[in-house]
C-alpha cells in the first residue's frame, strides 16, 4: 500500500482498544469490513457496489483466519497481507482497478496497522 493508502486509514475505536491479534481481526470485520460492505451494496451506485463487494471478500478472508489454528495467526494474517500487497502493486486500471485498487489500498493498509499493534 502507498502512503496515500496510509494516510486514509482509520481504525475503529474497538480495533484499537483489543488486546490480541485475533480480537483486533474481530473486531476489524465486524466494525468496518461488514459496515462499509453492506452499506456500499445497497447504493445506486456501481462503483460502491463493487467496493463494497471487495470488502465483503474481505470479511470471508478474516473468517478463514479467525477459524483457524490461532498459534499460526500472525503468520496467516502476514501472508494474506503480503498477497493483498502483491495484488496492490500489480493492478492496473484495465484489469479491474478502480473500486478493487481503493479497497486494497484502504483495507492492506488498515491490516498493516493491525499487524503493527502491539499488545501487553
Amino acid at each position: 500500500m502507498n502512503d496515500f493508502y496510509k494516510s486514509k486509514t482509520a481504525l475503529p475505536r474497538q480495533v484499537k482498544n483489543s488486546d490480541s491479534l485475533y480480537e483486533a481481526l474481530k473486531n476489524w470485520r465486524d466494525h468496518r469490513l461488514l459496515h462499509v460492505g453492506t452499506l456500499c451494496i445497497e447504493l445506486d451506485d456501481p462503483f460502491r457496489q463493487e467496493f463494497g463487494k471487495f470488502h465483503l471478500e474481505f470479511v470471508d478472508v478474516v473468517n478463514v483466519l479467525l477459524d483457524g489454528n490461532r498459534s499460526h495467526l500472525r503468520k496467516s494474517a502476514v501472508d494474506w497481507y503480503n498477497t493483498l500487497l502483491s495484488d496492490f502493486e500489480n493492478i492496473t486500471p484495465f484489469n479491474k482497478g478502480g473500486a478493487r485498487i481503493n479497497a486494497l489500498g484502504i483495507c492492506g493498509a488498515e491490516l498493516n496497522q493491525i499487524l503493527n499493534m502491539e499488545w501487553h
